[in-house]
């Protein structure tokens, strides 16, 4: 069920009086580039984060291809599978964290109208982008589609033309700024967590395996070489 929603976030931003002056409006423009600077912050965290779990699956199948072919004792196999399927399963973790940030539909997307900020306050449905893969009437009907949403621009915004209604505009622009910060942090955190947990719980199992290997019967590891490693002549 749709929430419904009883006010916007414009109607609430008439409750109050701010004085509109150029120091004003330029501290505001900078509120947003501090706080799209740190949203991106986190995003590059989070990013980095994205990268290294796609490491991680390249070192696992990698590390897989290794032992299928060297082989050992089946506890340095146990205490490496183990530990290689934690990475794994901490890696596919992190991928779906990282993916689910953009798949949630946040509450402010039905309270906020920054009409003069983000086009889906005023730009309807899917526009054309590229005539050339459109032929006769479906390209004049491309072209009306991009006038048709002109005019519901131009009808939308024409009440925002006004320095006070702009600038509560921008303060929304920021609110929604923090609100974004917040997501990604709490994401970003909680792919820290994981991140931590998963590795050190795979490297428990990567040292017990490497004591494993260690503590091996000469004859044995002498067997695995022989049986694995084709010797010349």
């Amino acid at each position: 069920m749709q929430p419904k929603i009883r006010k916007k976030l414009s109607e609430i931003a008439t409750e109050y009086e701010f004085g509109v002056d150029g120091n004003v409006q330029d501290r505001v423009y900078r509120m947003i580039e501090y706080a799209v600077g740190r949203h991106d912050w986190y995003e590059d965290q989070r990013g980095k984060l994205f990268q290294a779990a796609l490491g991680m699956l390249s070192f696992i199948a990698a590390a897989a291809a290794i032992v299928n072919s060297v082989g050992g004792s089946k506890y340095f196999v146990f205490f490496l599978g183990m530990g290689l399927i934690i990475l794994g399963i901490t890696a596919c973790r992190l991928i779906m964290m990282y993916t689910e940030v953009s798949e949630k539909n946040h509450p402010y997307r039905k309270a906020a109208d920054i009409k003069s900020w983000y086009y889906r306050y005023t730009v309807s449905g899917d526009i054309i982008d590229d005539l050339d893969v459109l032929v006769g009437q479906d390209k004049e009907a491309a072209v009306e589609d991009v006038r048709k949403n002109f005019r519901a621009f131009l009808t939308a915004i024409s009440g925002s033309i006004d320095a006070k209604v702009l600038l509560k505009e921008d303060l929304q622009q920021v609110f929604i700024l923090y609100l974004l910060q917040n997501y990604r942090q709490m994401n970003l955190k909680r792919m820290y967590s994981v991140t931590k947990a998963g590795t050190v719980a795979s490297m428990v199992f990567f040292a017990l395996a490497l004591i494993a290997l260690m503590y091996s019967p000469a004859k044995e590891i002498v067997n695995d070489i022989r049986n694995n490693v084709k010797i010349g002549n």
